[in-house]
């Protein structure tokens, strides 16, 4: 840090310990303000003074947290600055998150929590980083943006892992619980919040087991099992004993009790009640809303031991500041005690004024749930509807995709079928062309004997002299299968005589000597007349018996 830096800190320091008015304190902040140099003077001192104003007057804090981002053009991310200045950037975003959320709008405070996570773990602080995750989870769940929260959530829990950070697991799961119990989700809350528990009691970071037993409180409280949240809040208080934790002790013994008050153990809810309103005192612009409920709650015990308008009086006291700060449910329960209060004071005018006004509260608040829980079961039917009609339309996709895939598949069979009919069509054609060729060959051959024998002069089929045999030896061969005529023919035949020459010498036609052929051939059973001579000589060849 430059020396100037030095001296205007130690000025503003001394404004401090020395007791001085809070008004010098701001003047020397905004003195570094507007004149040092440097910009890492100017982030500190802007993030200080929102400090100051953050609990007593969120609307100036803003309007710092404004200025200080306009000045020192914070509207990106840095580019390469210093891990000092990075820190300093990181700090101011993390006081304007706290001051959005201090004034209940909790959308800019997520987005400057979220941010001053990114700068820190830029910086290289990741514990630091997830505090500010942690922060933006809170946010979302104010917002009952649930699935938002769960994600921040698992980021956290990412990064602490990476970390090796058990404070980071542990503050994780209490965050994740935190969000079951918002859904309602009791079973699942309370799986976290032990699982907190026992990774704080493994890691000996007591005061973080400690926030996990209260956390376990207030889910039994919230489930009206008193006597087990009283357990759980003794159980706490003892890891709450060391420097820091002390607003968690506050709250533990308020929340303690008030159990005790619902279990009307009046005595003992007092002195815990009063140790919590002592702490709350000691800042009370930053702890407003609690002082109301410790107001009202110390009201209630004293009424209870001895009835008394004063009580009254302070209870109406409380229900004002709640009115202020819109708090319904508070409201509600205020109402209800000070009707049965002017009741029991014999008061029935003020008892019925406040008994129409719990009434008519109540019933608004839950009107408007009922409301909001009309919106959430329509969302959730038209998300539904969408779903299944997403769904109807991606099973007619997949059934126009199989009737495809079936055409497809129909239209390949019947080419393939055709495919192979062409094939064994060719391959008959083959067949048959190599048939055909053949006996054309065959044909040209006879054509080329047939020129020859006409070229010689002679084209009758001349029988060999060893088969011709004389009519006398055929019809003795032949006059028990054939008939007179048929010898007539075959005696021609074996004389070596055409179809035509075998008519003229009979006087018949050519089809009726066909005939006889034919029948000649199946009684002597042959194919041809070459056969017909060759199985005549054979049988004039073998000796008679």
């Amino acid at each position: 840090m430059s020396h100037l830096r030095s001296c205007f800190f130690l000025l503003a320091c001394l404004c401090v310990c020395s007791g001085a008015a809070l008004a010098e304190q701001v003047d020397s902040l905004w003195h570094i303000v507007h004149t040092a140099p440097d910009e890492e003077d100017q982030l500190i001192a802007y993030y200080q003074l929102i400090g100051i104003y953050e609990s007593s007057d969120t609307a100036e804090a803003l309007r710092i947290s404004r200025e200080a981002i306009q000045q020192l053009e914070l509207g990106g991310f840095p580019t390469d600055p210093s891990p000092c200045s990075l820190f300093s950037q990181a700090r101011l975003c993390s006081y304007t998150a706290f001051v959005y959320f201090l004034s209940g709008d909790y959308l800019p405070a997520t987005q400057w929590f979220q941010r001053s996570a990114k700068i820190f773990s830029l910086n290289g602080q990741g514990a630091k980083a997830i505090g500010q995750l942690n922060n933006t989870s809170v946010c979302f769940r104010r917002m009952a943006m649930y699935d938002s929260a769960a994600i921040t959530q698992l980021e956290v829990l990412t990064l602490a892992e990476k970390l090796q950070d058990t404070t980071g697991w542990v503050r994780a799961h209490i965050q994740q619980g935190n969000i079951f119990e918002s859904l309602k989700d009791y079973s699942q809350a309370g799986i976290h919040y032990r699982e907190a528990n026992r990774l704080a009691q493994a890691g000996k970071i007591y005061e973080w087991g400690g926030a996990a037993l209260v956390s376990i409180g207030l889910l039994h409280a919230g489930q009206k099992a008193y006597d087990s949240a009283v357990v759980y809040y003794q159980q706490s208080l003892p890891f709450h004993q060391t420097p820091g934790w002390e607003e968690m002790r506050a709250k533990t013994q308020f929340n303690l009790g008030m159990a005790y008050v619902k279990l009307n153990q009046f005595e003992d809810a007092k002195s815990p009640i009063e140790a919590a309103q002592a702490h709350f005192l000691q800042h009370p612009a930053q702890y407003k809303i609690e002082l109301s409920m410790t107001r009202v709650g110390l009201a209630q015990i004293a009424f209870q031991k001895s009835p008394n308008p004063h009580s009254l009086a302070e209870m109406e006291a409380g229900l004002a500041s709640f009115e202020q700060m819109e708090m319904q449910n508070e409201r509600i329960k205020t109402l209800k005690s000070l009707s049965e209060g002017h009741e029991m004071l014999q008061n029935p005018q003020a008892a019925l004024a406040f008994f129409k006004e719990w009434v008519s509260l109540r019933d608004s608040v839950q009107s408007i749930d009922l409301k909001e829980r009309i919106a959430d079961l329509e969302t959730q039917y038209e998300t539904e509807k969408e779903r299944r009609k997403a769904a109807e339309w991606e099973a007619l996709h997949q059934q126009e995709v199989q009737k495809n895939q079936l055409q497809l598949l129909i239209g390949l069979g019947i080419m393939l079928i055709f495919l192979a009919a062409g094939i064994l069509q060719y391959f008959r054609g083959r067949h048959r062309a190599a048939m055909l060729q053949e006996k054309m060959t065959q044909y040209a051959r006879e054509l080329d004997v047939l020129r020859a024998k006409i070229e010689l002069g002679t084209t009758q089929y001349n029988v060999p002299g060893e088969f011709q045999l004389s009519a006398e030896v055929i019809n003795d061969l032949l006059k028990d299968q054939l008939s007179d005529r048929e010898l007539e023919v075959f005696v021609q035949l074996c004389s070596g005589k055409t179809n035509r020459e075998i008519a003229e010498a009979l006087f018949v036609s050519i089809n009726t000597i066909k005939f006889h052929l034919q029948n000649i051939y199946v009684k002597l059973d042959v194919s041809n007349r070459k056969d017909a001579i060759q199985m005549v000589n054979q049988r004039a060849a073998q000796p008679q018996l």
